[in-house]
């Protein structure tokens, strides 16, 4: 076969491209870093890659569920202690002092509708852009005694009561603290109630748009108080997250299941000392719902620990990964400068060659001159 003199450049010129592409190629990955900058560098390591930035985004995001999670754990655990603290002062009451007199009851009694004043707010702790405690219904006011009226619409009025009770008045006052109504209701059964209001003022006049709100004093049929406490108006749903591949932590957030009792506890304590004459083993039996919502209490809050812990080793496994991973990712994807750089230069050098050989071979002094 007769090599042509066309042939001879024709193929030399190809080979001078595949140069120029190599030191192309090696100034690619001297210019970014990587071993592979596309697909076609090396699909099975470019595969492992991809695997590899799924699993770290994947674990980042589970790390970054862990931590907000944790902080949630940590005002939770705050609360609960507040709570639980506040719970042990109410079991403490000296029964002994409250038979000294009315005024001693009095101050023992305005002392508690404090510290029930408190768990409430407690429980109506904000966190982020929520409540803390209003299960799947992050954005309702958990216990409120209140109702909105708007457009001459009144909401229903919520309580719980500790027992049946034969009298029930409700006062409602405006926001200056003005009673404008007084709803007087008979025959009441234990537990939740929601009463109707006409959003009309004891004259039969429609009130104002805004929230009112209300105080329940309920009798039983011997005109002894009966305990009232705040509805819980949340949600029933848990708080929960996902911190690994298959793992959900859910952490009980339902104010009611977690201060329902608390508060109808205090109240059952206060309701005991408002009695007309005092009543030693009401304000003991009283007492003894309060020992059990502590002991409820602490229940939830060992709970609560255990839901730490596991974050505390979850948070721990999965840094471990990220770390693995990161260094695994870096051994396939990163480049060792110092040998990309010498790479880079053979390649320069092999080209420059290679244009001095060609433009020998075909007498040429500058081979691009003539191609």
């Amino acid at each position: 076969m007769r090599v042509t003199r066309k042939m001879m450049v024709e193929n030399m010129v190809r080979w001078m491209f595949q140069k120029a592409e190599r030191i192309q190629e090696a100034g690619t990955v001297s210019g970014s870093g990587k071993k592979v900058n596309r697909p076609s560098d090396d699909s099975m390591g470019a595969g492992r890659i991809l695997a590899d930035r799924t699993t770290l985004s994947r674990t980042a995001q589970y790390q970054s569920n862990i931590s907000r999670l944790g902080n949630w754990v940590e005002m939770d655990n705050t609360v609960l202690d507040s709570v639980y603290e506040i719970l042990q002062e109410v079991e403490s009451i000296n029964m002994d002092q409250a038979e000294g007199g009315q005024s001693i009851r009095e101050e023992l009694t305005a002392s508690l509708e404090y510290m029930y004043g408190q768990v409430v707010d407690l429980a109506n702790t904000r966190y982020e852009s929520g409540y803390l405690y209003s299960g799947d219904l992050s954005s309702t006011r958990p216990f409120h005694n209140s109702s909105l009226v708007s457009g001459g619409t009144a909401q229903d009025l919520l309580f719980d009561l500790g027992d049946a009770a034969s009298s029930v008045a409700i006062e409602i006052s405006d926001s200056g603290g003005n009673v404008v109504r007084t709803l007087n209701l008979t025959g009441l059964s234990a537990g939740a109630q929601t009463v109707s209001w006409d959003g009309l003022d004891d004259l039969g006049l429609a009130v104002a748009d805004g929230e009112y709100e209300y105080v329940v004093t309920a009798e039983d049929a011997s005109g002894d108080p009966v305990a009232a406490a705040h509805t819980y108006r949340g949600g029933a749903g848990d708080k929960e997250a996902l911190i690994g591949d298959g793992a959900v932590l859910r952490i009980n957030n339902d104010g009611g299941d977690i201060f329902g009792d608390v508060l109808m506890s205090v109240a059952g304590v206060i309701a005991s000392l408002k009695a007309d004459s005092y009543d030693r083993t009401a304000v003991s039996q009283a007492l003894d719902h309060v020992q059990t919502a502590l002991a409820d209490l602490e229940m939830e809050m060992v709970d609560l620990s255990g839901a730490g812990t596991r974050l505390e080793n979850a948070s721990e496994t999965r840094s471990q990964t990220l770390l693995l991973y990161e260094n695994k990712l870096s051994d396939e994807e990163n480049c060792d400068a110092g040998e990309v750089a010498v790479e880079l230069q053979t390649r320069e050098t092999a080209y420059e060659v290679t244009l001095e050989t060609t433009a020998l071979i075909l007498q040429m002094s500058n081979l691009f001159d003539r191609i």
